[in-house]
């Protein structure tokens, strides 16, 4: 599972939507979106809905799972 973590304007949630996407793509896997960063913004709010991609959110448990994993995969950018 590939979970890409949303952070700023509609811009910024493309191109990291992109980048999961191409990811999961290539790795024959689940891309799901952790867009808990807009719970706490009262600036910026998630915007991909307008589009037609398939809207997949993980779960908080599923985000702490990957946080806790013993060998995670994590890209930053």
């Amino acid at each position: 599972m590939v979970i890409t973590k949303l952070m700023g304007g509609l811009g910024n949630q493309m191109f990291q939507y992109a980048v999961g996407r191409c990811l999961a793509d290539m790795n024959s896997c689940m891309l799901k979106m952790d867009v808990s960063f807009y719970k706490s913004n009262e600036r910026r709010k998630y915007e991909l809905g307008v589009f037609n991609i398939v809207e997949s959110f993980a779960s908080k448990q599923e985000i702490d799972l990957l946080c806790k994993a013993r060998n995670p995969v994590r890209l930053l950018f």
